[in-house]
């Protein structure tokens, strides 16, 4: 099976077509179940296609069958050889036209051909954010006891992509739980199977409005300033349906010292989701949360904007990294225009304010950008990645991979 996308007709597209999950646990499937339950409240647009497990006893099995899906005890005691049990599970997934495989509390390896069959669309949860309190061995209680042990504030959920090896494959979403004083492994483990659950749905709904496989790409650049002192090092991460920049911008503003660290997700579409900044102006120190909700309702730091509301973008007024975002979403052909208010985070007072602008795509890489008012033009240029190479006369990138 290759790695093209979906068809349009195909799930995640405006089709009728459902994701198909194939899902492999190996004990009692309570993430199995959650599952189920968002589908058939119609909270997922997926549907499961098939359970299998290692065990022939497993509770995974059972909802299984109490839910009318296909299930299958695939193991070492129904095939001793491991490259025939490999093939066993790869047959059954493609059996059942399995778009996606879940592994949901699965206590083996997948084997190689099925992960040469399924490259990009194997995702997995673990109880912790990964790189940390992962790989052999760290499963169940063993993880939330190593998280105490090392005395972390905070612990979570990760869902990753699947490679050869164990918790190992790039990080797609995570959140973060946190641990509280007097917590133990067991009421630790309770609250972060709770959000798991919860979590693995929204994530698992986010794929399948998008593309398979899941692609996970990365870029980086270094932006040097040109109209004062001053840098910024941004990095853009998409992990499937999920994309984020996150940066820091050291500059002077009228002789103060300045730092903005900042994280901006987006949804598979380029909308905002949310923006986090921090740091400091002088000694004033800064902290931002920024959400929107699917109605284009904004908040600043639990308050309604309602000056910015129908806002798509989110534009950070000390960085050239948000202007990727309307040049993304807005997909233009060379000679073409649009509309793109902002909500402008404005410096250095950090209010969110309407910014009424338009980019129009003059070239291959390159984009005028204004202000509907006349007070401001710049033209842009684009790298490889899409991460602006050059914002008129204020930013230049001085590096970037």
């Amino acid at each position: 099976m290759t790695e093209a996308p979906r068809a349009a007709s195909g799930p995640g597209s405006s089709g009728t077509a459902r994701l198909r999950l194939g899902v492999l646990a190996s004990h009692e499937g309570t993430t199995l179940q959650a599952v189920l339950d968002a589908c058939a409240r119609g909270a997922l647009q997926a549907q499961v296609a098939v359970v299998i497990s290692n065990n022939s006893g497993a509770g995974a099995l059972e909802r299984a069958r109490a839910a009318g899906v296909p299930a299958r005890h695939l193991s070492g005691q129904t095939h001793p050889d491991p490259d025939a049990l490999d093939g066993a599970v790869r047959g059954a997934l493609t059996e059942h036209a399995v778009d996606l495989v879940l592994l949901a509390g699965y206590m083996r390896k997948l084997g190689p051909r099925t992960l040469e069959e399924f490259r990009g669309r194997v995702v997995n949860t673990h109880p912790a954010l990964l790189p940390k309190f992962g790989g052999q061995g760290m499963y169940g209680a063993r993880v939330h006891a190593a998280v105490l042990a090392a005395g972390e504030k905070v612990s979570g959920v990760s869902v990753h992509l699947v490679d050869a090896e164990y918790d190992t494959g790039p990080v797609i979403a995570q959140a973060e739980v946190p641990v509280v004083p007097g917590d133990t492994a067991d009421s630790l483990a309770m609250r972060v199977r709770e959000r798991e659950r919860e979590f693995l749905v929204e994530v698992l709904a986010e794929i399948a409005a998008s593309d398979l496989p899941i692609r996970v790409t990365d870029a980086v650049v270094l932006w040097r300033r040109l109209d004062e002192p001053g840098h910024e090092s941004c990095r853009l991460s998409r992990r499937g349906p999920r994309v984020q920049l996150a940066g820091t911008a050291v500059f002077a503003y009228e002789g103060r010292p300045c730092r903005m660290d900042y994280t901006v997700r987006c949804d598979a579409a380029w909308r905002t989701v949310s923006a986090r900044v921090s740091g400091w102006v002088g000694t004033a120190p800064v902290e931002i949360d920024i959400t929107v909700d699917a109605a284009q309702r904004w908040r600043l730091n639990g308050a309604d904007c309602p000056d910015v509301a129908g806002c798509v973008d989110v534009d950070l007024n000390f960085s050239p990294s948000t202007n990727l975002l309307p040049i993304q979403r807005l997909g233009l052909d060379v000679g073409a225009e649009s509309p793109a208010p902002a909500a402008w985070l404005r410096f250095p007072d950090l209010a969110l304010e309407r910014l009424d602008q338009v980019y129009r795509r003059t070239g291959p890489s390159t984009y005028r950008y204004w202000l509907v008012d006349g007070s401001f033009t710049a033209d842009l240029e684009v790298g490889p990645s899409g991460l602006l190479s050059r914002y008129g006369d204020l930013w230049i990138a001085e590096a970037a991979g």
